[in-house]
Order: C-alpha cells, then structure tokens, then sequence
C-alpha cells in the first residue's frame, strides 16, 4: 500500500476516528485504526465494539491495500507534522514508513483481517442538518449521569415519531430537545455518553444534511463522507414523558449572563463535595437573591432584577453545577424559570424556544 495525502485532510479525519480508541484495550487490534488505500481514495475506521467511525478522504492512491496502524501514535505524528505539507505513507510487509518534508517514521503493523468491521444501519430514519444536531446535542450530553443509577440514567434517549426527541438524565435535572423532522417510522435508540460525544464531535466538525439511519442492533448517522455507527443499548429508560405536560402556577424572567455571573461568583463558597445554592425568589421589585450557605470558607451572595415576575416569594437550593450548564447553553438569551414550590420539580426554558426544556429538582436540605 502506497498513496500521498495532504496533512491537515488526513490530521482531521485520523484525530475523529482515534476519539472512539480507548487507551488500554484488552484486545491489541482495537487500538488500531483500518487505513484502506483504493481507486475511490482513501478510508479510515476505528471502533471500540460499541462505536464505529468511518470516514473516506480523496488520495493520491499508487498502490492499493489495507492494514491496521497503532491508532494513538498515527494520529498524534500526523498532528504534530506543519500544517499544509503533503504526507506519504508506504507499506513494506508489517511497517509503515511515514514521511512529510523532512520528517519520517516507521511504525508497525497489524493484520487487517482481525480488525472488527460492524455492519451499518440500513432502514432511513430521517435527514437533519449537521449543525441543528450539534446545538441539540450540546444542550443534552453533559447531562448524561456518569454514575451508576437506575436504568437509562447513563444513556441518551433517542425517541423517533412525530419528531426526533432527545432526553438525558442525571440524578436530578433533564434537559429535553427536540427536532422537528419527518421520521418514516418510530422508534428508540439508546446510547452510552461515549456515543453521544462522539456523535456531538461527527456532527460539530460536518457540514450540510445528515441522514439517520436504524435497524434492530445499530443506528447509523452519515454526514457527507463520515459515517458513525453505533450499537443501540437495549435496557429500558425512565417514562419522562410524565413531566413534559406538566403546569406551574409560578415563573420569573432572567437574563441569563446576569444569573451565571452571580453563580460563578456565589460557587467560589461552596463545598464541592456537597454542591449547593440558595434561589432566594423574592417579589417583583425584590428580585432573585443568589447564595451559598455560610461555611468557615466564608460565602457569597448577589441580587438579580427580574425582567418579568409572575410568582410568590420562595427559596429554594439547587445544583449550581446542573444549573450552570444549563446557562452555557442558554448563553446571552432571557431565560424563564418555571416552578410551584421548594420541592416539586421546576423548569428552566430559554425564551422564545420551545424546542428546549430543562428540568431541575430541587435539592432537600
């Protein structure tokens, strides 16, 4: 195998496909990536069994052939060669000589005939644009629980009918998304927070339509030359359709630079074992009070103006953490705050988008 490609094509697509490598591998080939060299170009895949991307690139192809390159060390020599350069890459049995301007390297290789191929999915879902992903998927994945809870916690939930609706759940908040799309049938995909990121990175680097595809064991997502597949999870998940319908009797109006400034600032006294902070909600001319609870760390406290008040007097302590996230993706927006008292269930909306909701609860102290 022989072909020449320039650095900065191949660098981005050998740095996509090296996300899904994990650093110790019980299995020496899934710390691999599958470099293919043929007439059509260039392909590149790697996969960890649960998450497989595959991406082809146009190459100056002189002679064709397949192998498996240490994926890790590939994609960083690559990276670090001067941006613009033309790379070469040659095989010889089981070495690979690498050589760009003056650098060059060898390294070895692996049989392609133990590399896992998974098949892709081929019943079509829906198509949606790359970049509408990216800003659903932003507002969902840090919300995935990392810990070990109750089933589905540790997923995102994908459910396909009327529209594409995207839920995830972290003992105490969830944010729910939704975009409409025409689906041709309806159905669930589940995912691990690995494949939700590395679905947000497919999606944040491609540009233009993406098209869904699922059948019974994988969902696929191709974005233009890039492919990712993943192999849906088939525990159950929370029915959280049960809050979407929900009313409050209660809401204020935010600015939401103005709440995460004074939580930036209030989050320098807290307890980062026990993370907590007080939402003093006070009347309309009052405003909201942001607090931490006093500590031998002394403690921190700010007072925002409502832009719009619609509610009683209450104090509540919530997750500064899940709040926090909620305000990156909110970002310079006004911002609704829905609640009917200090231990139910209260939301957090982005004004004048429906199509994003964050559920908190709040905490009992």
């Amino acid at each position: 195998m022989e072909f020449q490609i320039g650095r900065d094509e191949l660098a981005a697509e050998l740095a996509l496909c090296d996300s899904v490598v994990q650093l110790r591998q019980t299995m020496p080939i899934l710390s691999t990536m599958l470099l293919a060299a043929s007439k059509s170009g260039l392909s590149v895949m790697a996969t960890d069994c649960e998450t497989t991307i595959h991406s082809e690139v146009d190459a100056s192809i002189k002679t064709e052939g397949s192998f498996c390159f240490p994926s890790k060390r590939l994609a960083a020599y690559v990276g670090s060669l001067p941006s613009g350069a033309p790379v070469s890459i040659s095989v010889s049995k089981t070495w690979a000589t690498i050589t760009s301007g003056a650098s060059t390297a060898k390294m070895p290789l692996l049989d392609p005939g133990d590399f896992p191929v998974f098949p892709v999915a081929k019943g079509k879902l829906a198509a949606i644009q790359c970049s509408e992903l990216a800003t659903t998927l932003n507002g969902i994945v840090p919300s995935i629980s990392e810990e070990e809870g109750r089933s589905g916690s540790k997923d995102l939930c994908v459910d396909a009918n009327h529209a594409l609706t995207f839920v995830a759940m972290d003992h105490g908040r969830m944010p729910v998304a939704s975009i409409n799309v025409e689906c041709l049938k309806e159905c669930r995909i589940l995912m691990s927070k690995k494949s939700a990121g590395s679905l947000l990175r497919v999606a944040s680097l491609s540009q233009g339509s993406l098209e869904v595809y699922d059948d019974d064991r994988c969902a696929s997502f191709v974005a233009g030359n890039r492919t990712i597949t993943i192999q849906k999870i088939s525990r159950g998940f929370p029915n959280y359709t049960l809050l979407l319908n929900r009313s409050y009797p209660h809401s204020v109006k935010l600015r939401a630079p103005d709440l995460r400034q004074s939580l930036e600032r209030a989050m320098l006294f807290i307890d980062p074992r026990l993370p907590s902070i007080a939402m003093d909600l006070g009347d309309a001319e009052a405003g909201v009070c942001v607090s931490s609870r006093e500590s031998g760390d002394g403690s921190g406290q700010d007072r925002i103006p409502y832009l719009s008040s619609n509610g009683k007097p209450m104090t509540a302590f919530f997750n500064p953490f899940f709040m926090m996230d909620f305000l990156r993706y909110a970002k310079d927006r006004d911002i609704e705050f829905l609640y009917t008292d200090r231990k139910s269930t209260c939301e957090f909306r982005i004004s004048g988008i429906d199509s994003y909701r964050y559920f908190c609860m709040p905490k009992v102290l």
